[in-house]
């Protein structure tokens, strides 16, 4: 064999080596993803048991508790996961609104086959000066990960989830 032919060989067998790992490492990431998406349970936020609490005279023992849980059932790790958090007070009488936390948190990356159960707490709340008790709180969050090697953005998001203020 002349050596033209076999570097053509050589070549020929990377590309399809390279080819067929690209093929496998597309075909993991899409079941990834079904199976992460498809079970509900894998994605938790648990919006009927936020845990808020508002104190008008002593603002700095204000806080609010959303717990939430991800069960990564894919093939790679979940990374850069980050939950965006906007809480409003709703004065229903006069129909004014104040926004008194605006932030967001980054947790540690989800392994594969692994569960992360946390809460994102927010306890500085910008509470206004002379604030009386409010009718309801208005929260909107939403949290975002990446998934297999930053080709998947997931996204879960929850819009003006009304909580009463008893």
């Amino acid at each position: 064999m002349r050596p033209a032919r076999i570097i053509r060989l050589v070549f020929r067998i990377f590309l399809l080596v390279c080819t067929l790992s690209l093929s496998v490492v597309s075909v993991l990431v899409g079941l990834s993803a079904v199976n992460i998406l498809t079970n509900t349970e894998n994605i938790d936020l648990d919006v009927d048991s936020i845990n808020i609490y508002i104190n008008a005279t002593q603002p700095d023992e204000s806080y609010i508790s959303i717990p939430f849980s991800i069960t990564n059932d894919g093939y790679f790790d979940l990374t850069d996961l980050t939950f965006f958090l906007t809480i409003e007070l709703d004065y229903n009488s006069s129909h004014l609104k104040q926004l008194i936390h605006d932030g967001d948190k980054t947790f540690p990356d989800i392994k594969k086959t692994e569960t992360l159960n946390d809460n994102y707490n927010a306890s500085s709340l910008s509470l206004p000066s002379g604030i009386f008790i409010p009718n309801f709180v208005i929260v909107n969050f939403s949290m975002t990960a990446w998934y297999s090697f930053n080709l998947i953005n997931i996204r879960v998001e929850v819009s003006n989830k009304t909580i009463p203020i008893s």
